[in-house]
Formats: C-alpha cells, sequence, structure tokens
C-alpha cells in the first residue's frame, strides 16, 4: 500500500513489601511526563544546532500556564472531531493513511511501517528525550510513507502512562532486526523502498535529525503546499510538535489524576 502524494506521499504490580517503591516510581515517572510535555522540551525542540535562549523559549512553548491549563483540559476530553478540527491536513491526512492500514489489531501486510524502539536510558535518553523523538519519528514517518509503531519498554511500558490516540501505533506488526540510522543528520532522508520495515536508529544527541530539520525539507514542504499548507506565520513548529503529541497520544488515568493533584497545588484548577 503506497501513499500517493494527493493524500501524503508519501501491569502487574510487584510483591507487597515493594508496593511502595511501585507507587513511588508510576507518581515519578507520572510527573516526569506531565513536565515533559508542557517544560521541559523547551531545550531542545527546535534543534540540536541551536539552543533556545529564554524569549525564544518562551516563543516556542507559550504561555506555561495557558499551556497546561489547555491539555490538560482537552487531551483525554474532547471528541475526535473537534481535535482533528485543529489539525494541520498534513496531519490529518496521515491520520486517514494509518487508520486503513491496520485491521484488527494488526498491520495489513505490505505496509511500509517504521519501529521507534527504547529499550534503555543509552538510545533513549530521558524522559524529554524520548517524547521529541517520537515526534521526530512520526513526521520522519510521514515524509517517507511509512506506518509509525511505537515499542517503549524503557523506563517503563509507555502505555502505562501515554495511550494511543488518534493512531494505533502498538498494533501487532511484523517482526523485523533490521535497524537504519535514518535520523543521522549527515545521511539524507531515504525512502528506504526496498524494505518492508525496520527500527529506527537513535534519535537524540547531537548530530541527529532535529524537529525542524525533518519539518523543512524540501519533500516536506512540498507535501505541505500540496495538501495545504498554512502559509507565513500560520506554520509553527511548536504548533507541529503537539499535534504530533496529540496525534499520537492521550493520557493514562494515572497520570491524569497525577495531573489533577498538580493543578490544585500549583493553582490552575479553576
Amino acid at each position: 500500500m503506497e501513499m500517493k502524494l494527493s493524500s501524503i506521499d508519501m501491569k502487574s504490580a510487584p510483591s507487597h513489601a515493594s508496593s511502595n517503591v511501585f507507587r513511588k516510581g508510576i507518581t515519578i515517572f507520572s510527573t516526569s511526563i506531565i513536565l515533559t510535555v508542557f517544560y521541559n522540551l523547551r531545550r531542545n525542540i527546535v534543534g540540536t544546532h541551536k539552543i533556545a535562549t529564554s524569549t525564544e523559549s518562551s516563543k516556542i512553548l507559550g504561555n506555561e500556564r495557558t499551556t497546561i491549563s489547555r491539555a490538560l483540559s482537552t487531551n483525554n476530553l474532547s471528541s475526535e472531531n473537534s481535535q482533528r478540527g485543529s489539525f494541520y491536513p498534513w496531519v490529518n491526512d496521515y491520520i486517514d493513511f494509518h487508520k486503513i492500514s491496520i485491521k484488527d489489531g494488526k498491520l495489513k501486510a505490505d505496509v511500509p511501517y517504521v519501529v521507534y524502539k527504547c529499550s534503555d536510558k543509552e538510545t533513549c535518553g530521558d524522559v524529554s528525550d524520548q517524547v521529541l523523538s517520537i515526534v521526530k519519528a512520526f513526521y520522519f514517518a510521514m515524509r517517507t510513507g511509512r506506518i509509525l509503531l511505537i515499542d517503549s519498554q524503557f523506563p517503563a511500558e509507555l502505555k502505562n502512562y501515554l495511550n494511543p490516540n488518534f493512531v494505533q501505533w502498538d498494533v501487532e506488526f511484523p517482526p523485523t532486526n533490521e535497524s537504519i540510522d535514518v535520523m543521522n543528520a549527515e545521511i539524507p532522508f531515504d525512502r528506504s523502498d526496498g524494505i518492508l520495515g525496520y527500527l529506527i536508529g537513535r534519535c537524540n544527541g547531537h548530530g541527529r535529525h532535529s524537529l525542524s530539520s525533518i519539518l523543512s525539507d524540501p519533500y516536506m514542504q512540498g507535501l505541505f503546499q500540496t495538501i495545504g499548507h498554512p502559509h507565513g506565520k500560520d506554520f509553527s513548529i511548536p504548533i507541529a510538535f503537539h499535534q504530533a503529541f496529540e496525534t499520537l497520544f492521550k493520557f493514562d488515568s494515572t497520570v491524569l489524576s497525577r495531573a489533577e493533584e498538580m493543578k490544585h497545588s500549583s493553582g490552575l484548577a479553576l
């Protein structure tokens, strides 16, 4: 199956003796996820080649209180139509491509795919690195006309905290040991048409493609304009990041519970 350019060418709890440690781990990781999405990504959302100043960071993520309040109030509550209605058209086209490529919890035969796999800190980095890496993988999959799948087990299974939202990134797929260093900034993007599916190499760190470099790729720019690209000031890398996040994830109830606690303790609750 190929995406056309007109659309996109493109738990079990541990023993009682360690239950307190387990609950503490959930709290820490839930808090990390929340803080990552709304605070920590400011340091590298634009790219590894430029460190944003405080002013630039403010422009990237906007007002922190507004951002947190908006996300916590909409992520698991808004209808699909209302959320998708605010997405860039090429994000919606990719969602549709992803949906028709899956049947009965399995990736359809002969559909090209890439897998973001996280199993250790050396490869994945910290929580902020992981979230940004997944967003970059999302746009890389769009760039190469592939379905993005996620297999993240470090430091805990991702689905304990973030669940699939508009795309089912956790479906069954043909096993593969093929790994390609596609995020190496010195290597041009390649569709690798001869390979059905492969693991994406390390996404974070020095010498990796940044989110802005992926979105600025000439092929992507042509795609945006073909499908419907918001020109000039209407196009925003931060918005592109948040739309990818909302496309991929909705918060698990564990995280939402912790978020409510944070809202009340920080004075964000109405």
